[in-house]
C-alpha cells in the first residue's frame, strides 16, 4: 500500500539511537524543552535521527506519539506479544514499525480510530488528541464528558502542571518538544516549570491561585462520584469528534424543544460555514462535498479529509462529505441552511498529485504543467513537503499536475534535469518549456511559478 510505504519512511531515522547520553546537535541549553528532550532521552523514552539530531520544533504524528506512550508506559514483552492481525485498522499493516504500539495502544482503549476504520498514522496530532492519549497511556481512569469529549484529559495535564506554556489553543499540533515536556512532566512528576492551566474552558497561564484550586478539586474527584461541575458548554476544539473522542456523533441535545449541540469545530460559526483549525479556525464556507476527485483517480490519491468532513465514494468520484452529526445540526437550527451552502459544490477543477509513471507523464506532455517533485522517504524535509503537497492540493489548478519522483531510482530524469539533492522540482509548462527548477523549495514556490506561467497564457492568447 502507498500508504504504508510513506509511513515507513519515517521508521529510518525516527527510531535510529544516539548514542546513550549524547546531546542533541538542534538542542542548545537555551532552548525550552532542553531539559526535558535531555530527561526522555536518559530514560530511554524517545531517540533523535541519525544525524545526531532531535528536531524539537517538528510536529508529531500519530503513529510516533502513540509508539513513545506506549513505549513508556508498559512492557516490551506485553507490546510484541499483541495480536496485530486483529486491529481492525485498514491502514495499519501488520508489519509496520508502529503496529504493535497502536495494537496495544487500542486493546486497553487508548487509541480508537476514524469512524472508516482507519487510525491514519501520519497524520499531525492536536494537543487536545494528545491529551488523551497521554493521559489514558499514563493509567487514568478518567469520566467521559458527553459535552466536550477532551475535558476530562486536558483538566488532568493542567492538575499535573503538564501544559507546557507554548501550548496557547486547543487545536494546535503539537511538537517533539512539546510532547518530550508533557512526558517528562508526568514521569519525573515536575510542576515548577511554566505551565498553561484550564480554567473555565480555556487555557491561560498558571498562577499559585489556580494551582491550588484544581489540587482542592483534585482531592475532592478521588472521595465523591466524578461529575460534570464545568457550566461552560464551548464546542471549540473538537479536534476530531470520532476519532480519540469516546465521544458521540450525535452532536447532543440540551432538551426535545431544542435543536442539537452545535457540534462545530474550534468555535461556533454561521450556518453554511464549517471553523477550521488550520486557517486559525476561521469560518470557512461550507459544502455538502469537498476535495472531490472523478472516480478514475480515486485509490490513486493519498489525502485526509479536513475537519468536519469524512470519505466517501460513490460511482462517480470520491472525497469528503460534510460529517451527519454537523449536516443535522445545520438542518435543524437553520432551515436557511438547506438552500444555501448544500445547494452549491465546489469544482473538482484543482490539480492532482500522483505518483510518476511513464503513462501519466506521457498524457501530461503537451497538456498539463507539470511538476517533477524528487522526493525520498528517507528524506525529513520532503516527508513534510509531501504532506504539504496533500493537504493544499485544492489550490493547484487543473491544467498542472505534480509528480511524485522517486528521487533514488530516477536516475535518468536527475541527470536530464541536474538535480543533485533531493527535496528538488523542476516546473515543466505545456510548451515543454522548462520554467523553474530548485532544492528545498517551499509549495507557496509552485504556486507563485503556476500564477506567472497562467498570467504568461493569458497575454499570449
Amino acid at each position: 500500500m502507498k500508504y504504508f510505504c510513506f509511513i515507513c519512511g519515517i521508521l529510518g531515522s525516527f527510531l535510529i539511537l544516539s548514542t546513550a547520553g549524547a546531546a542533541f546537535v538542534d538542542v542548545s541549553s537555551n532552548h525550552p524543552n532542553y531539559e526535558s528532550i535531555n530527561y526522555v532521552q536518559g530514560k530511554k523514552i524517545v531517540q533523535g535521527y541519525s544525524d545526531g539530531s532531535f528536531k524539537p520544533n517538528a510536529q508529531i504524528n500519530r503513529a510516533e506519539l502513540t509508539k513513545i506512550i506506549i513505549a513508556t508506559n508498559y512492557d516490551e514483552a506485553d507490546i510484541k506479544t499483541c495480536g496485530v492481525g486483529t486491529i481492525g485498522l485498514s491502514d495499519v499493516a501488520a508489519n509496520a514499525w508502529f503496529a504493535s504500539f497502536v495494537c496495544a495502544a487500542k486493546q486497553r482503549n487508548i487509541i480508537k480510530g476514524y469512524d472508516d476504520g482507519t487510525f491514519k498514522p501520519a497524520q499531525n496530532v492536536t494537543f487536545v488528541e494528545a491529551a488523551k492519549i497521554i493521559s489514558l497511556g499514563f493509567g487514568q481512569q478518567l469520566p467521559e464528558d458527553p459535552e466536550v469529549w477532551f475535558r476530562p484529559y486536558v483538566e488532568y495535564l493542567s492538575s499535573q502542571s503538564a501544559i507546557p506554556d507554548s501550548i496557547t489553543t486547543m487545536a494546535q499540533n503539537i511538537t517533539r518538544g512539546e510532547m518530550a515536556e508533557m512526558i517528562y512532566r508526568l514521569h519525573a512528576a515536575v510542576e515548577s516549570r511554566p505551565a498553561q492551566a484550564f480554567d473555565d474552558g480555556e487555557l491561560k497561564p498558571m498562577t499559585d491561585e489556580i494551582k491550588a484550586e484544581q489540587k482542592a478539586q483534585s482531592t475532592t474527584s478521588t472521595t465523591t462520584p466524578a461529575t460534570n461541575t464545568t457550566t461552560n458548554n464551548t464546542t471549540d476544539t473538537n479536534s476530531d469528534n470520532n476519532t480519540e473522542s469516546g465521544g458521540s456523533t450525535s452532536g447532543g441535545s440540551s432538551s426535545p424543544n431544542q435543536p442539537p449541540q452545535n457540534p462545530m469545530i474550534c468555535k461556533s460559526c454561521p450556518a453554511g460555514t464549517i471553523g477550521q483549525p488550520g486557517n486559525n479556525c476561521a469560518c470557512e464556507q461550507a459544502y455538502l462535498e469537498e476535495q472531490c476527485y472523478g472516480i478514475e483517480q480515486c485509490g490513486t490519491l493519498e489525502f485526509t479529509c479536513g475537519e468536519g468532513y469524512e470519505y466517501y465514494i460513490n460511482d462517480e468520484m470520491c472525497g469528503c462529505k460534510l460529517k451527519a452529526d454537523i449536516l443535522t445540526y445545520w438542518l435543524v437550527s437553520d432551515a436557511s441552511f438547506k438552500v444555501n451552502a448544500l445547494d452549491e459544490k465546489p469544482p473538482i477543477s484543482h490539480g492532482v498529485y500522483q505518483e510518476l509513471d511513464s503513462a501519466g507523464l506521457q498524457a501530461a506532455l503537451g497538456v498539463k504543467n507539470m511538476i517533477l517533485f524528487f522526493h525520498a522517504d528517507w528524506c525529513p524535509s520532503c516527508i513534510a513537503a509531501d504532506q504539504e503537497i496533500k493537504d493544499r492540493i485544492q489550490e493547484i489548478p487543473a491544467d498542472a499536475v505534480i509528480f511524485k519522483t522517486d528521487y533514488d531510482a530516477e536516475t535518468t530524469l536527475r541527470e536530464k534535469f541536474e538535480i543533485t539533492a533531493q527535496h528538488s522540482i523542476v516546473i515543466i509548462d505545456k510548451n515543454n518549456a522548462l520554467q523553474f527548477k530548485q532544492t528545498g523549495f517551499t509549495f507557496d514556490d509552485i504556486v507563485s511559478v503556476l500564477e506567472k506561467i497562467g498570467e504568461a497564457e493569458e497575454l499570449s492568447e
